[in-house]
């Protein structure tokens, strides 16, 4: 009794974390080489916070395998940095029918009108008794990389040899063969001699299967840093040390959705975890200094691949009116440290300092943005003025050359215009320029009068609303996601809630068929959508399920003797009038369309009272017992 009070308690506390993130669909087979005498498992991961809502995928059919086991659906929650994500697994155990390379094809599902797709994955099987070879990794790749039994953290450099200010990443990928339910980082390595910066990450991880020293592993990268090496010579790059909560999943009996102990067996909550402590691996990395020949003067150390771009807002004006000339450095490396072009401008122009800008993208495999300097420039004297070309060096480490760009060459016919209002501060913008000798507010000689509050804030109805309102939505979404739970756990209990909105469907799509020329297909698709609500209400496979069945079992659960008949009297005719000759008129289609409504609407009333009688009956006696 006191577990279900402590599991209330603790979801009510829980910060779930609902929003949007992206759904992963994914398939995973072990082993992917085999003996046509061994045995497979294909497992098909759906990943996201939204798939408590989603359909049943379709999976791909076996034509080559013998399926030994499946479908076997699992839910899992994961809670990484705060974060609640789900997971729900659809898992075969196969057998090859016989030699040869198969395909295991692609599972689909449907998500806010997206179609996902699992990538299909080729299996090789050899003739019996010969088990697929494994892949013996290298003496210096063994060396290189020591993993632990379950679960280790590995660094790696896409390079180990780089110019001075040349981008060098650095990923940190844990490799595991057990669950991890929260992992942190409990230090980060020392970056002395480099300029670092952090790639954006998704908040959820996500896995890729992996292979180790002919070790299978579930491989994710959980964080990616950029380093921009300051100085020439050897590097050395520290480990990185992250602990996890490594989770012990104990075998678990079969899942009661109205026994609220069995959620203590194996749970996210109360399931036994293994702190474990995982060291990354040391790097070092040989810096070249940049070479001395052929830089051109003015050269600031810039290194990567960029384009200069240079542009005035206006090339007539009159005196004392601002232009605004930009220059923008766009291009791959690092952005923050570009340097401010040089100008040269004719004496004639005032120049204020330069208002700069960044736009820096950290997603994939490259530090790349653009780095804008707005100036604001004010002829002062009539006639022609010039803006003298400006240029911009960098070294290219892909082409290992030095490459300079320069733009052209802008002259500017200046009129004369009215006269200055005075002098400038320096540092203001175009449009603050505008505003000299505008911006003056004057002191406010009389005032309004004061307003007299009311009440204090917290004394009213919003107040007191907007205090209980998120209590009642944590509430809500709480129930929600548990619901959706036990509807992903247990497919009769999904059934069973499924079945009325679904023969209502199929009874609209039936109500189309209401022609004299289509009665055999009308007749058909109604006693097909009769006996699948049956079979979802009684868990009961539709195909083979007889009407003398159905009778019997609909006696046993109580049902009203009359509304029994009713419905054995309209699934016989149905059977009759698909086989029977003869005219059928369109006012009988409709009459018996319109009795089958209403016996569906009948029983549904009959079989969800009687469940749920049952169902509070067991959770009293339950409650009593514990």
């Amino acid at each position: 009794m006191i577990k279900k009070y402590v599991l209330i308690f603790l979801l009510l506390s829980i910060p779930l974390s609902l929003g949007a993130q992206e759904l992963q669909f994914t398939a995973r087979v072990n082993p992917q080489a085999l003996a046509e005498d061994q045995i497979l498992e294909v497992i098909f991961e759906l990943s996201g916070s939204g798939i408590s809502s989603l359909p049943r995928p379709r999976l791909p059919d076996f034509p080559d395998f013998i399926i030994i086991s499946g479908p076997n659906q699992s839910t899992s929650y994961e809670f990484i940095n705060g974060s609640m994500s789900l997971s729900k697994t659809y898992g075969y155990t196969l057998m090859p029918k016989r030699a040869g390379s198969f395909k295991i094809g692609s599972a689909e599902v449907r998500y806010k009108g997206k179609d996902y797709r699992t990538d299909p994955v080729l299996i090789l099987v050899s003739k019996g008794g010969m088990a697929a070879r494994k892949v013996r990794p290298s003496d210096r790749e063994k060396k290189k990389i020591q993993p632990g039994l379950d679960i280790f953290l590995r660094a790696a450099l896409d390079k180990v040899k780089a110019y001075q200010n040349e981008m060098i990443v650095l990923t940190y990928k844990i490799y595991t063969g057990v669950r991890i339910s929260s992992y942190g980082v409990q230090e980060l390595p020392r970056t002395t001699g480099f300029w670092v910066e952090e790639f954006e990450l998704p908040k959820q991880p996500p896995l890729k299967d992996e292979v180790v020293n002919g070790q299978h592993y579930r491989a994710a990268v959980i964080k990616k840093l950029a380093l921009f090496p300051t100085s020439p010579g050897k590097l050395t790059i520290d480990p990185m040390v992250v602990e996890c909560e490594v989770q012990a999943q104990r075998r678990r009996r079969a899942y009661d959705p109205f026994d609220l102990d069995s959620f203590f067996d194996d749970s996210f909550l109360f399931g036994r975890t293994v702190k474990k402590v995982l060291k990354s691996n040391p790097l070092t990395l040989e810096v070249i200094p940049l070479p001395p020949e052929n830089q051109p003067p003015g050269f600031g150390g810039t290194v990567g691949e960029f384009n200069l771009s240079v542009r005035v807002d206006k090339e007539k004006v009159k005196t004392n009116e601002a232009i605004t000339l930009t220059v923008t450095l766009a291009g791959r490396g690092n952005i923050k440290t570009l340097p401010e072009p040089v100008l040269s401008l004719s004496p004639d122009f005032e120049r204020y300092e330069p208002k700069i800008s960044e736009v820096i993208n950290r997603k994939g495999s490259q530090i790349s943005g653009k780095k804008t300097f707005e100036y604001v420039l004010i002829p002062r004297h009539p006639g022609e003025q010039v803006i003298q070309p400006i240029s911009f060096s960098f070294f290219n480490p892909a082409k290992k050359r030095y490459v300079t760009q320069q733009s052209g060459r802008f002259i500017i016919q200046v009129e004369k215009g009215p006269e200055a209002p005075g002098p400038l501060v320096a540092g203001l913008t175009k449009e603050e320029v505008k505003l000299v000798g505008q911006d003056i507010r004057f002191i406010k000689k009389r005032v309004k009068g004061f307003k007299k509050q009311g009440s204090f804030p917290y004394q009213g109805f919003v107040f007191t609303f907007l205090i209980i309102f998120p209590l009642f939505v944590l509430g809500g979404t709480v129930f929600y996601r548990s619901r959706q739970d036990r509807l992903g756990q247990n497919a009769a209990l999904a059934r069973f809630e499924r079945a009325y909105p679904t023969v209502q469907k199929a009874l609209k799509r039936v109500a189309r068929l209401q022609s004299a020329d289509r009665a055999k297909e009308f007749y058909g698709d109604l006693s097909g959508a009769l006996m699948g609500y049956f079979g979802d209400k009684l868990n009961k496979s539709a195909v083979g399920f007889s009407v003398e069945e159905l009778e019997k079992i609909l006696t046993e659960k109580g049902i009203d003797d009359n509304l029994v008949q009713r419905t054995k009297k309209i699934l016989t005719h149905c059977d009759y009038a698909r086989f029977a000759p003869g005219e059928v008129q369109l006012e009988q289609l409709e009459s018996v369309l319109k009795k089958s409504q209403g016996i569906i609407k009948s029983l549904e009333k009959t079989l969800v009272f009687s469940l749920l009688t049952n169902n509070l009956i067991i959770l009293v006696s339950s409650c009593l017992c514990g």
